[in-house]
């Protein structure tokens, strides 16, 4: 059972890393496609959102809807050049660090509070998508691009519990949130260095 779903996997992220040879300048489409899976800060922020909101139990659309609104609302505001945010990278390497916090926390949040915190999120990751929007590239085509990869990231996030349910130890079966966590922080270290 474990073997299916890890080629499942396996599958999938090479989907990803098959248009790293599109240049990380290119035009529309191909460039918004591979640059959250180009920087290990982006991807491993996708798959916090959708490990926290398989474990709040949220419906499967709710925080990728959420995400994916503020994200392209803020490269937008951020490619045209009306507001920036300050701190990009810094708020991206405090999104993946807070999301495992929430992840591994005992603590139960409401949705609410849980949406309004990967709104904010979703803000820092718009504003650096929007600010490396390449050169006489259409800004739609881009955020097409960057929203379709974001999306399956989320998606898989929401996935990685179920798959480590399904290995044959209890042990970390009931503590698969807390494992994920400290994966998603340990991952974020290597970003942070």
């Amino acid at each position: 059972m474990i073997k299916k779903h890890a080629n499942q996997i396996g599958a999938f992220l090479a989907l990803f890393w098959l248009p790293l040879g599109v240049s990380a300048h290119s035009s529309g489409i191909e460039s918004g496609f591979v640059h959250p899976v180009a920087g290990l800060d982006h991807l491993l922020a996708m798959l916090a959102v959708g490990v926290w909101s398989t474990k709040l139990g949220a419906p499967r659309w709710v925080f990728p809807a959420v995400f994916l609104f503020g994200m392209n609302a803020s490269s937008y505001v951020s490619a045209t050049g009306m507001f920036t945010l300050p701190y990009i990278e810094s708020g991206i390497l405090v999104s993946i660090f807070a999301l495992s916090i929430l992840i591994a926390a005992k603590t139960r949040h409401s949705i609410w509070t849980a949406l309004s915190c990967v709104m904010v999120f979703a803000l820092f990751h718009g504003t650096a998508h929007g600010l490396e929007l390449p050169l006489a590239s259409s800004l739609l085509e881009y955020q097409s691009g960057f929203s379709v990869t974001c999306l399956l990231l989320i998606l898989l996030g929401q996935r990685l519990p179920l798959l480590v349910s399904k290995l044959d130890r209890p042990r970390i079966t009931e503590r698969r949130y807390h494992y994920l966590a400290f994966l998603l922080a340990a991952l974020g270290l290597v970003v942070a260095v």
